[in-house]
């Protein structure tokens, strides 16, 4: 019963060949995450990527590859920066992508405070291959998240032992408050983002 409706504007995406030059764009609007290959920023509704070849983790593959004598090297670190390409272009523009559209659609108001927990759950429905598949990558690290309490009879009580052992996990009551859920903390920031998309 969503409001929906085809976006006013056209919708900008940037791509930077450079990530040095991704990052200064990424301060110079307020972006916090530099490290981030890809953003979506509402104020300006624009998507913007670095050039996934030139990231850091990638151009140190890239030289090895360069460098290397030994084929079957050859072949191994290639298939590795391939997989690193395919997840960065199956997650990364996808979920950015995702934030453009429902915010460019009326799904979610770019006048608005959104929660963060909706915005980014919904964003991930949008990471994988096809609309009927399950989002691999977030159901692994809701479970895992779940594994911090390995007694728990049911998903509900683990879920209950995680958020009061190790914060992993928000309470319903703080997810909701969304005064907590984008974290410096990488591995809490992983796990709240799979809380979000599994309760989406």
């Amino acid at each position: 019963k969503l409001n929906i409706h085809p976006p006013h504007d056209p919708l900008p995406v940037l791509l930077f060949n450079r990530h040095s030059d991704f990052e200064r764009y990424a301060g110079s609007v307020g972006f916090k995450d530099p490290a981030a290959p890809g953003f979506y920023h509402p104020r300006t509704s624009t998507a913007s990527f670095c050039n996934i070849l030139d990231l850091p983790q990638l151009r140190d593959i890239s030289q090895r590859i360069e460098q290397a004598e030994a084929p079957e090297r050859i072949i191994e670190w290639r298939t590795q920066r391939d997989a690193l390409v395919e997840t960065f272009n199956r997650l990364v523009i996808q979920h950015e992508a995702a934030h453009q559209v429902l915010f460019n659609t009326g799904v979610l108001s770019r006048d608005a405070d959104n929660p963060d927990w909706l915005v980014e759950g919904l964003a991930c429905q949008f990471e994988v291959s096809s609309r009927d598949a399950v989002n691999q990558m977030r159901l692994a690290d809701f479970r895992e998240a779940l594994a911090a309490s390995p007694g728990a009879v049911t998903a509900a009580a683990s879920a209950a032992s995680a958020v009061q052992s190790d914060k992993r996990l928000l309470s319903l009551a703080d997810l909701v408050a969304d005064d907590e859920f984008n974290v410096a903390d990488e591995s809490k920031r992983t796990i709240r983002y799979a809380q979000a998309w599994a309760i989406v």
